[in-house]
């Protein structure tokens, strides 16, 4: 029971964390985020890679896809840009998913200690959202080295083994898992960054970590249809054809867990392969997405509308 009191206190301070680095950064460069945003209207490149920055500066794909969607509700862009946005903000969140699952045990305090401080001496408010982005970023980091230990003292119960074991060769179970938790916890990143420190500390199997990490990005997919439910069509659009390629890759990537995994450990170890897993697949949905942007748009508005804004593509 203390165990998993503490690994429940330790995702609050990731998810916290989190938190404090959206708000840091969209108290900051919120302006200038709808600036770059307008500036890529039309373009690919640009639009991609506004969306794999803002999604790394928030460290959450959710934010961003749920920025651009209201910026295409607005009609500042384009639901094409949109999408093609959001498909950039996904690439985003695995990159600093690749770089938080690395072990920088030395940079958690140090960031904390240059934030917290930073944020105290300030007068300025930009200033102090900086540092305030600062601090969550050491807070995230902090908070995967509490997780990590906590896994560590999980991997050694014996009732924990046996429950992990009632669902060995289950996959379903775990991609649903990590979706609930996905949804639960409003961040992909931190389910991702969980499972590499669940196989980490052997909780659990490399095939389940990354069963995980699918369900996880399932649930990346959900999150932003579910917050935007009432929203204008414009919004939706965008926001439903990226759960549409996502859920087409998942389909795909689903039954080649097994190779994929024994394929990788020969090069890589065991906890980054996770992270890169996570990259690989959200590369491919990148990819399809943007080569059939125009037909996942189009089968999106088909799926809730009759009017037709072909123009907006």
């Amino acid at each position: 029971m203390t165990l998993l009191i503490e690994l429940l206190g330790s995702i609050a301070l990731l998810l916290w964390g989190l938190r404090m680095v959206r708000t840091g950064v969209m108290r900051s460069y919120g302006t200038n985020i709808k600036r770059f945003a307008r500036r890529s209207e039309g373009k690919i490149i640009p639009a991609f890679l506004s969306g794999l920055i803002v999604a790394a500066l928030l460290q959450s794909s959710t934010a961003a896809v749920l920025i651009s969607a209201s910026f295409a509700g607005q009609s500042l862009i384009g639901v094409g840009t949109a999408f093609i946005t959001m498909l950039g903000a996904d690439i985003g969140t695995s990159v600093a998913v690749l770089i938080a699952s690395q072990k920088f045990t030395t940079l958690a305090p140090f960031l904390l200690a240059v934030g917290i401080f930073g944020f105290i001496a300030s007068k300025e408010n930009k200033r102090q959202n900086v540092f305030r982005a600062v601090s969550g970023l050491g807070l995230i980091l902090f908070a995967l080295i509490l997780i990590s230990s906590t896994a560590g003292g999980l991997a050694e119960l014996r009732e924990f083994k046996s429950l992990l074991e009632v669902f060995n060769n289950q996959p379903v179970f775990f991609l649903l898992l990590a979706l609930v938790l996905t949804y639960l916890s409003y961040s992909s990143l931190a389910i991702v960054l969980l499972s590499v420190s669940f196989l980490a500390t052997g909780v659990i199997g490399l095939n389940e970590g990354l069963y995980l990490v699918l369900g996880a990005n399932l649930g990346s997919g959900m999150l932003p249809l579910i917050s935007s439910w009432n929203s204008s069509e414009l919004e939706k659009n965008p926001i439903i054809a990226n759960l549409l390629v996502r859920s087409l890759c998942i389909i795909l990537f689903y039954p080649f867990v097994s190779v994929f995994s024994n394929f990788s450990i020969t090069y890589l170890s065991a906890e980054l392969v996770p992270a890169i897993y996570h990259l690989t697949l959200n590369l491919f949905v990148a990819v399809i997405g943007i080569i059939f942007s125009k037909q996942f748009l189009a089968l999106s508005l088909g799926l809730f509308s009759e009017n037709k804004i072909e123009d907006q593509l």
